[in-house]
């Protein structure tokens, strides 16, 4: 080092020199944290050549940090390595700046690498102007609210709060003008501009903006950043909403105007994606808050792309809120109203919105395989209400009706019909009253060929009238605070068949119902009034609670009703748009299935008839007719009642409905039923062999008629049973606790079940059958089989068991055991083919074979004073081996096999008359009467009953109807038979 002249005011001198470890503070300015201060530096080696005029140093920092009071807000940086030329020229006569030149800059921190090149001059401004172009390989989005200046507090805050993650690379500043100038006003003040590529950042736009502001967050961010006059652009803009990363944004463009000031944030985006998630999304934005929550229950499928436009207030964002404008297109896209609705298809429309309005000017689809087109508008008014307004025509075919599941029955009526209805749906809503909808639909061109009264030709004038709108305000029932009449009228133009007027009415919630709101969600109260028949201006009478029905026909035939719903679906069906879930529904743990997809009409409970009035000259059900029937009914909750009085019918039915079909009950208390042969299908085949689906039954008939025949007095105690599952698979059995028929003749009782089979094949009645006789022979006589018997008192019990149901007696599977104790009785001499086995036991057929004084005991039918025995059963083969019957003139044994199915016969009967107390004790000791009578006869009377009796033996065989008999030799038969003697 070396100078001249006074220390104190040295005028020359030249220094040069090395030092490393420096580390010295920095100080703030005195005027004002914003302004320069000293710049302080920690970790810095210097080598340096210097004179009064100027110098050179080169600096290098290791495990440093540099510190700029002024410059940030956090104005230490750390850098791991560095190193730059310094240059400087000291104040002249002709310039009395400092000018300070940096160049070569080289630092490495840990948010990246900086390069760059600067010049600060200190005349123009206290704190000097500054030229400075440098770059950054890549850092952290995060990290960039850090860098920017201490000037800019509100840009700095909203960066780190909304940009939560992403890196830019290639980063460029550019800053020229006087320091104290920033922000500058214009680029003649001064230029401040950066420049990057941002990727995979993560930008929520909207966070913290107050209350119910919640917008999507985008995310997987591509784009271009530019910060240029105060304004920040991200041009190019690509990425996905962040919580719907199927929707995918492009070509989108966010601008903040102006940093320095409170202007709001703009987003210009274009996103495409799934229309499911497009519903998704907007009900969770204050847009579909906005709306009442009328897309909630909307679902779609397909894609559809939005322009969006949405302006960010970034001051007092609580009371200016988010707002929007934007315009949705819809390609081919398949849309769902309601659960249950059949969608429409290939919807094209074009919808224009913004935070307050929604337009579609034009929509074109298919629904239900018809074309339809629509227009609406949706308000918000000055006063914060609402207004709707919405029209949709189309036209349907009755064939694309039929072949849509999700109709349900609907859809089963509508095989019945065939033919084109055109229809036009209104929508109408202002203000708070409520939603006016109606819809109208000639149906002139269609033909039904439904059960009457539904029943129309080609031609005739019908039409399809249904209207929901608000209720008067002083109509309403006490506790309710609004309401909505729905209306309905099926039929001729001048006189519709069907009629309806229901009232749906809505208690006082904390906030007031919306007019949307009122028109989705189910209501509180449900009243109203049915008719059918009767005449157009009888006046439907809103009743004060309950829904009523009034119906009046000529004839009503249930059971083509009911084949119009159980027929098998003719058409192909097509299960159109979105695949709706299926229903909660509670009967799945029983073993019901669930339906795969809802029906609309699963909606309807709580409109079905609470009570019922109803009058038919004829009505027709499980194929027998009932006149001039009148029928009174109510249900309450669970409990249906009915009233019911007709030609065949007299009494009282009560149904209760359970939580499933098992648990449902049926009590009947009848004082007169008479049931005519039916002329459709079994109850059986009704019940599909599945008991699960029967209630419990407890009936009473005190004057009981089938078939024109009197049954006498009727009770019938039945339910079904849950039982263990490795018993059956379907877990229920039905259980018969009482069975009574009461007649002069006789009385019948009998318990059992109908349980799956222990073998597995299905389901078997289960019998226990006990019978007591007063007249055998007028029992029969009632029971068709006049002239076969007369008299006969006692008793016949047993147990029988057969495949399938209780009503469906199954001979070749009856399987069991019988026992019979019958007295003082006659067969009559009849044709044995119309009592079929118990012509055998008339013996009418034996005459001819008999001699001497037999034929008197039975050619005019056998008379008896005691028939007793046991029968087993199995696969309907009865066997005996212990019948008999003794009368005055005869004893008569029987054994052998009756086959029930083939109606045919192997029977050995063996005959001994003129009964004496002898034989009657041959007949009490032997347990085997045949063999024992026989065997009785060759040991012990050989030598005096064959001599002093005649025995006659026959076999008889074939059919019941023709039955054949053979004498058979009774010592021929003896022989066989005698037991072989002791002594060989």
């Amino acid at each position: 080092m070396s100078w001249s002249g006074d220390l104190a005011t040295t005028t020359q001198f030249t220094t040069s020199g090395e030092a490393s470890g420096l580390a010295w503070a920095a100080l703030p300015a005195a005027t004002s944290d914003t302004d320069l201060g000293r710049l302080g530096g920690e970790g810095v080696g210097l080598s340096w050549q210097a004179t009064a005029a100027g110098g050179t140093a080169v600096l290098r920092v290791a495990d440093g940090q540099l510190t700029l009071p002024g410059v940030w807000v956090e104005p230490t940086v750390s850098v791991a390595s560095g190193e730059a030329t310094v240059r400087w020229t000291a104040p002249t006569a002709t310039d009395a700046a400092w000018q300070v030149a940096v160049e070569k800059a080289r630092l490495q921190t840990p948010d990246g690498r900086v390069v760059g090149d600067a010049v600060w001059r200190s005349s123009g401004s206290s704190n000097g102007r500054l030229r400075l172009s440098a770059t950054v390989d890549q850092m952290a989005l995060t990290a960039l609210p850090r860098y920017l200046p201490a000037r800019l507090p509100e840009a700095r805050a909203y960066l780190a709060r909304h940009v939560l993650s992403g890196t830019a690379k290639g980063v460029a500043v550019v800053f020229d003008g006087a320091l104290d100038a920033y922000p500058f006003k214009s680029r003649e003040d001064g230029v401040f501009d950066i420049s990057a590529q941002i990727e995979n950042a993560t930008y929520d736009y909207a966070r913290d903006l107050g209350q119910g502001q919640d917008w999507p967050a985008l995310a997987q961010l591509n784009g271009q950043f530019e910060l240029k006059d105060n304004a920040v652009q991200l041009t190019q803009v690509s990425g996905r909403l962040q919580r719907a990363p199927g929707i995918v944004v492009r070509d989108s463009r966010l601008v903040w105007p102006d940093l320095t000031s409170d202007s709001p944030l703009t987003v210009n985006m274009q996103a495409a994606g799934p229309m499911g998630v497009w519903l998704t999304e907007f009900n969770r934005t204050p847009l579909g808050v906005k709306t009442d929550g009328m897309l909630t229950k909307w679902r779609g499928e397909g894609d559809a792309s939005v322009r969006l436009a949405v302006t960010v207030p970034l001051a007092d964002s609580d009371k200016a809120g988010v707002q929007l404008s934007g315009e949705a297109n819809l390609n081919n896209v398949t849309l769902a109203l309601l659960d249950g609705l059949p969608p429409l298809q290939r919807l094209q429309a074009t919808v224009q919105f913004t935070d307050a309005s929604v337009d579609v000017a034009r929509a074109k689809a298919l629904w239900l395989g018809g074309d339809v087109e629509g227009r609406g508008a949706w308000r918000i008014k000055a006063d914060g209400t609402t207004e709707m307004r919405a029209s949709v025509k189309g036209a349907l075919r009755a064939e694309d009706v039929a072949r849509t599941p999700a109709l349900g029955r609907v859809a089963l009526a509508a095989q019945r019909a065939s033919g084109l209805a055109n229809f036009a749906v209104d929508v109408d809503q202002v203000g708070v009253e409520g939603v006016s909808i109606r819809l109208r639909a000639p149906l002139k061109q269609v033909r039904l060929d439904l059960p009457a009264p539904m029943n129309k030709a080609t031609g005739a004038d019908w039409v399809l009238d249904a209207s929901l709108r608000p209720a008067p305000a002083s109509d309403v029932s006490k506790g309710m605070t609004r309401g909505q009449d729905l209306l309905f009228a099926l039929g001729p133009v001048d006189e519709p068949i069907a009629r309806a007027h229901i009232r749906r009415e809505y208690k006082s919630r904390p906030a007031a119902l919306t007019a949307v709101e009122l028109a989705m969600v189910e209501p509180d109260l449900v009243r109203g009034a049915y008719a059918m028949g009767g005449k157009a201006n009888d006046a439907l009478v809103m009743p004060d609670s309950g829904v009523a029905a009034d119906i009046r026909l000529p004839a009503f035939n249930v059971d083509e009703w009911q084949a119009v719903f159980d027929q098998p679906q003719r058409y192909t069906p097509v299960r159109i748009g979105t695949a709706l879930p299926p229903l909660q529904n509670q009967k799945a743990a029983t073993g019901k299935t669930a339906p795969a997809e809802p029906s609309v009409l699963d909606a309807f409970q709580a409109y079905l008839p609470s009570t019922v009035v109803g009058a038919a000259d004829a009505l027709t059900f499980e194929g027998r007719v009932f006149n001039r029937v009148v029928m009174g009914s109510a249900r309450d909750r669970n409990v249906g009642r009915a009233n019911i009085l007709a030609d065949e019918l007299n009494g009282y039915v009560q149904m209760t409905v359970g939580d499933t079909d098992a648990s449902s009950a049926l009590l009947v208390r009848l004082a007169m039923l008479r049931l005519a042969e039916s002329q459709t299908k079994d109850v059986v085949d009704l019940l599909g062999n599945q008991p699960q689906a029967m209630p419990s039954l407890d009936v009473v008939v005190d004057d009981f008629s089938m078939n024109g025949r009197e049954m006498g007095r009727l009770e019938l105690v039945a339910k079904n049973r849950q039982v263990a599952a490795n018993k059956t698979p379907t877990g229920n059995e039905w259980l018969i606790e009482r069975l009574r028929l009461d007649m002069p003749e006789a009385t019948l009782k009998a318990t059992g079940q109908w349980a799956p089979s222990k073998l597995g094949n299905g389901r078997r009645t289960y019998l226990d059958v006990d019978l007591q006789l007063r007249d055998g022979g007028a029992l029969l006589t009632r029971f068709g089989m006049p002239g076969v018997m007369r008299g006969g008192e006692g008793q016949l019990t047993g147990e029988m068991a057969w495949q399938g149901a209780p009503t469906r007696f199954h001979t070749p599977s009856l399987s069991g055991a019988l026992m019979v104790n019958v007295r003082k009785g006659q067969f009559i001499k009849a044709d044995p083919g119309l009592s079929k086995l118990l012509g055998v036991l008339s013996l009418q057929s034996l005459p001819r074979r008999l001699t001497l004084d037999f034929s008197d005991v039975f050619s005019q039918g056998f008379s008896f004073d005691d028939l007793r025995g046991t029968a087993t059963i199995r696969d309907g083969i009865v066997t005996t081996k212990n019948l008999t019957m003794q009368g005055l003139g005869a004893l008569v044994l029987m054994e052998g096999t009756a086959d029930m199915k083939a109606e045919t016969q192997l029977i050995d009967v063996v005959v001994v008359p003129k009964v004496d107390k002898g034989t009657l004790a041959l007949l009490a000791a032997s347990a085997n009467p045949v063999i024992g009578v026989l065997t009785y006869f060759a040991d012990e009377f050989l030598g005096n009953i064959i001599n002093q009796v005649t025995v006659k033996g026959f076999k008889v065989t074939g059919s019941w109807v023709a039955p054949e008999v053979t004498e058979v030799k009774v010592d021929e038969r003896m022989k066989q038979r005698i037991p072989k003697s002791k002594g060989g």
